[in-house]
């Protein structure tokens, strides 16, 4: 996923996709790679949410970015962020 993908933005709210993520330890030298990689679009979102007013994180840390079998959990993972970040809102 590109970094400019990394993060969603409308106005001053976003959604940070990068949020949380554990690194698995590398088995060779190409997970070395790709850990540093995603260590690196990790770190993107951070200069774009600075300003918000809202911040959507989900928990995405058991999902890698290679692996697109599990749409629908990636959706719930989102659902489920936007509805903990409203009720605290509303509490």
């Amino acid at each position: 996923m590109p970094p400019e993908k990394a993060f969603c933005t409308t106005e001053k709210n976003r959604i940070d996709l990068s949020a949380g993520r554990q690194y698995l330890r590398p088995q060779d030298i190409i997970d070395v790679f790709a850990n540093a990689i995603d260590i690196a679009i990790d770190n993107m979102p951070r200069l774009h949410t600075s300003g918000a007013d809202l911040i959507i994180a989900p928990g995405l840390s058991s999902y890698s970015r290679r692996d697109t079998s599990r749409p629908h959990g990636l959706i719930k993972e989102g659902e489920k962020a936007a509805q903990q970040l409203l009720m605290k809102l509303q509490s």
